[in-house]
């Protein structure tokens, strides 16, 4: 399994131009910034409920933040709602939308933070919000 920080590191890379340089480079970091978050988040989940197969919808982790009382995790879900937007306009939405490097960058600086409010809340203690689990396929 690939180790979500790799995902970033990914993007990051590709935001520098170290692996390949275009717009499809860009809408590569997009979508990996938002998967190191994701990825992230359900490792902790899998810790937190002792479940190491635990798994989740996309829609169902952004659910899960969504009217949270503690004020980290309404900060997560801003991160989560703005990678999700922007990974999913940079794979399914090709034009009009042109994504530029500055805007992979962005991307790449709110995953590093969502990362690191992932972190916190797991090093406070904090009861993370658990997604609906994936139903899956037979």
């Amino acid at each position: 399994m690939i180790k979500p920080a790799a995902f970033l590191q990914t993007a990051q890379e590709i935001v520098l131009g170290q692996v390949c340089t275009g717009e499809a480079a860009q809408r590569t970091a997009c979508g990996r910034a938002y998967y190191a978050v994701y990825l992230a988040y359900r490792e902790a989940i899998r810790r937190q409920i002792g479940d190491p197969e635990y798994d989740f919808l996309h829609v169902e982790f952004k659910k899960a933040l969504r009217n949270h009382p503690e004020h980290r995790v309404n900060l997560l879900e801003q991160y989560v709602l703005s990678l999700l937007r922007w990974r999913i306009d940079s794979d399914y939405s090709p034009s009009p939308l042109t994504v530029q490097p500055s805007d992979a960058q962005r991307r790449t600086v709110e995953s590093t933070t969502a990362l690191g409010l992932i972190e916190e809340l797991v090093r406070t203690g904090t009861q993370l919000p658990v997604p609906i689990k994936k139903i899956r396929d037979i």
